[in-house]
């Protein structure tokens, strides 16, 4: 019964950081920076303009964001990066590793709680055939 409250206490906070996780990978992933344009922007305004754009036509449907089955299948790429800069040209190096790293440890804890519940219920199992083995063992043998 230990080990079952263990297993389930596991699978409870790997199921809590998958929940808090998925919500930051996608806001992560789909973030566009969009700096305020300054009258005198020079060569930066026309990028600053494209960004503006981008997150219009994104915000409109036109502009695909990058979903989660995306972001893990891109884990298998060898073009990952890529991958994700065809979605969101605007994600800049250290963010995107970040997230990808993320979602790296999002499928490691949500592969865990898939372990976590075959575990419980083979324990479980477990427990209700020591409690029949119990039921028919003579207590004075």
């Amino acid at each position: 019964q230990s080990l079952i409250a263990k297993l389930t206490e596991l699978r409870d906070r790997d199921s809590n950081f998958v929940d808090t996780a998925i919500p930051v990978i996608l806001k992560v992933a789909n973030r566009v920076n969009l700096p305020h344009a300054p009258e005198d922007a020079g060569p930066m305004h026309a990028e600053i303009v494209d960004r503006y754009s981008f997150a219009l036509l994104r915000y409109s449907g036109q502009e695909a964001t990058l979903w989660l089955d995306y972001l893990i299948g891109s884990l298998l790429s060898s073009k990952e990066k890529f991958d994700w800069c065809k979605i969101n040209p605007y994600i800049d190096d250290q963010s995107r590793e970040a997230t990808q790293s993320l979602v790296v440890a999002a499928v490691l804890h949500a592969n865990r709680i898939g372990h976590a519940n075959r575990a419980i219920e083979e324990a479980r199992s477990l427990l209700k055939l020591l409690q029949r083995a119990r039921a028919y063992t003579p207590l004075d043998a």
